[in-house]
């Protein structure tokens, strides 16, 4: 599956302008080991806009993608 609306597209890590399964390391890598970050851009991994990249984002990323 995957997703173009609007509020999902800024949890796009990959920049491929849809939301996949393909973005889950590049999340999963903002949140453990940020310096290595290889993604488009990191600030996309606060799924849930709150300002912080942490375990919170996980459960908004979750419901973005199913």
């Amino acid at each position: 599956a995957s997703f173009t609306l609007p509020g999902v597209a800024a949890i796009d890590l990959n920049c491929d302008c849809v939301l996949t399964i393909t973005d889950i390391p590049n999340f999963v890598q903002a949140l453990l080991n940020p310096d290595a970050f290889t993604g488009c851009s990191i600030n996309r991994a606060d799924a849930n806009h709150d300002g912080v990249m942490d375990g919170r984002d996980i459960a908004a990323l979750v419901d973005a993608l199913i």
